[in-house]
């Protein structure tokens, strides 16, 4: 497996990760006031909050994607040692 910090490992839309969140927020928003059949721009506030969400959603996402490969190649790495992989040094 390559690891997340070497040159040729590209997460899939890691630049773009905030703004498909915030995206994905807006559509969550604009889905909800078409299910209640009120105006799609009802509260603008509350579009502002949601993409906002989702923006933090998918960055943390992101972050957490590339901690959990790091810390299973450390683990494989271990493995392969002959080390406790459970067990922090």
């Amino acid at each position: 497996m390559r690891s997340a910090q070497s040159d040729d490992y590209v997460l899939p839309a890691k630049e773009s990760s905030s703004v498909i969140g915030a995206v994905y927020g807006l559509a969550v928003q604009l889905y909800s006031n078409s299910l209640r059949r009120i105006p799609a721009l009802r509260r603008p506030w509350e579009h502002v909050i949601l993409m906002g969400v989702g923006a933090y959603t998918m960055d943390y996402i992101g972050k957490y994607t590339i901690r959990a490969q790091e810390q299973y190649d450390i683990n494989q790495q271990k493995i392969r040692t002959s080390m406790n992989p459970l067990r922090r040094d």
